[in-house]
């Protein structure tokens, strides 16, 4: 039984490998529902983390800002920026 652990390990492992490496809006293709599913899912989930809001670079502010219909000076800093977003 040790040995079919271990394959399942090894391809679900696999699976999460592909989502690791799948380009931006890749379609999973495992079936719904399946545990390869599920682990390339996770795969891509963790290889496009979520920015934390004090990370965001100066563009990333700036099409936040437009985003809320928040004007800002055209020379502001970065700082001045994470302000207006209401991050610091």
């Amino acid at each position: 039984m040790a040995g079919k652990l271990f394959y399942n390990d090894v391809r679900l492992d696999r699976a999460h490998a592909e989502g690791l490496g799948a380009a931006d809006g890749a379609t999973n293709p495992h079936p719904a529902g399946t545990p390869e599913h599920d682990a390339w899912a996770g795969g891509a989930a963790e290889a496009n983390p979520p920015v934390p809001p004090d990370k965001l670079t100066k563009t990333q502010l700036k099409e936040l800002l437009d985003g809320l219909s928040i004007d800002y000076p055209s020379d502001a800093t970065k700082a001045e920026l994470q302000t207006l977003a209401g991050i610091n």
